[in-house]
């Protein structure tokens, strides 16, 4: 083989060893949404140790393998509404993100994590939403969860079935997993009214109810459990539609 020819197939090799090393090299990644893992959902807080006799520094973990700049850590004082966001910087090539927070006991609230790529600012994915309480000194069982209402959206314009009926939906969800029984408050005034008998000591967490047409609605739920602890959700309002 000549040596021309041999020089000729020693840069093709070297072109195309670039081109396979530069294809391989995509740039960053767009952010992905992370996976919460502490303090666990639904349950009481065993991730915090106490600061002070109002306060407990809680510890917040989750995971994400994708090029992420930073991340936004957001949780909401279910009872007082009082939200608190911490920005969150990864170190190394962790994808483990751990880091505290100092926040009041005998309250629960509710925390999720939103990505943020500098390479790609309009992509923001935002994780599950996770509850967690946050137990007292002295404590021993914790009162449910503000019940999390799912139908009729905030907002949202319904219309009735043949009947003159709306199915209203909501969440409950104790940490100890206590019984619970509920109370549907529902007018079109402020949803502050006294409720109707018929709507207290309920056992499921939904129920078929009576509305008129052209009117907007105001509802929430108190929420009991078998220990005498409760929690009240906030109020939310929907419009019924003209049938």
């Amino acid at each position: 083989m000549s040596k021309v020819r041999t020089l000729k197939i020693y840069f093709l090799l070297i072109i195309m060893a670039l081109f396979i090393g530069c294809s391989k090299d995509s740039g960053p990644s767009r952010p992905e949404l992370s996976v919460l893992s502490l303090p666990s959902n639904g349950e009481n807080c065993n991730s915090g140790s106490s600061v002070s006799d109002t306060e407990a520094s809680v510890q917040f973990s989750w995971t994400n393998s994708s090029d992420v700049s930073y991340f936004m850590l957001e949780i909401n004082n279910l009872e007082t509404q009082q939200k608190t966001t911490s920005r969150v910087i990864p170190s190394g090539d962790s994808n483990n993100i751990v880091t505290s927070k100092n926040l009041l006991k005998g309250y629960p609230y509710e925390w999720y994590v939103t990505s943020h790529s500098d390479d790609y600012p309009d992509d923001i994915p935002t994780s599950s939403k996770w509850r967690f309480y946050l137990q007292g000194d002295a404590e021993t069982n914790s009162p449910p969860f503000p019940a999390n209402l799912l139908s009729p959206n905030s907002g949202e314009a319904i219309s009735l079935n043949d009947n003159g009926l709306f199915n209203l939906q909501w969440e409950g969800i104790d940490p100890e997993n206590d019984n619970l029984i509920y109370t549907l408050y529902l007018d079109t005034i402020d949803g502050l009214q006294s409720p109707n008998d018929q709507y207290t000591n309920l056992a499921s967490s939904n129920l078929l109810v009576s509305l008129q047409s052209n009117n907007v609605y105001y509802w929430r739920i108190f929420t009991e459990d078998s220990f005498g602890n409760n929690s009240m959700s906030q109020v939310q309002s929907f419009r019924v539609l003209d049938n």
